[in-house]
């Protein structure tokens, strides 16, 4: 039985290995993992309409999400450059989450004769507590969420809600 699950075991290292030098098996398996790891937990229902409704507002319903409850502390990193140095509470808990889709629309108010940006990922971070959007924030390229454990999460459809 160990001799089989030894064989087994060196046969996919070996696949990968092989594949590996072809396309960068290890990092792309990785990152896709990392990307969109199945739905497992699901936010509150609360969170959960925030999301579909932003997806939808921004043109697409269909969007893929992934959420996180973690600490202030943490959570800064979904800022980037624009993270405060210190953060005034940073055990209080926060919601993160992140929507990807094919937005076509705009989600804020913009000063007239000004041509909204393209973007494809939005991000907000939500007080645990108050429920009270603490930032919000989009992109053209993937948010940072480097040292977040992301959920994967299944927006519902209009019609679920």
């Amino acid at each position: 039985m160990h001799r089989v699950m030894l064989l087994v075991l060196v046969a996919a290292v070996g696949v990968c290995g092989a594949a590996l030098l072809a396309s960068g098996c290890g990092t792309a398996a990785t990152a896709a993992q990392e990307i969109s790891p199945s739905p497992t937990a699901q936010p509150p229902d609360w969170l959960l309409k925030q999301m579909s409704g932003l997806a939808r507002n921004a043109g697409d319903p269909q969007a893929s999400a992934w959420w996180t409850l973690t600490t202030a502390d943490q959570a800064v990193v979904v800022e980037g450059t624009d993270a405060p140095a210190t953060v005034a509470d940073p055990h209080a808990p926060v919601y993160v989450f992140v929507v990807h889709g094919h937005f076509t629309k705009w989600l804020w108010s913009l000063p007239a004769g000004v041509s909204p940006p393209h973007y494809s990922w939005v991000v907000e971070e939500i007080d645990a507590g108050s429920r009270i959007a603490n930032m919000s924030g989009n992109s053209e390229k993937p948010i940072d969420t480097f040292g977040l454990t992301m959920q994967r999460v299944v927006l519902p459809s209009a019609a679920e809600e």
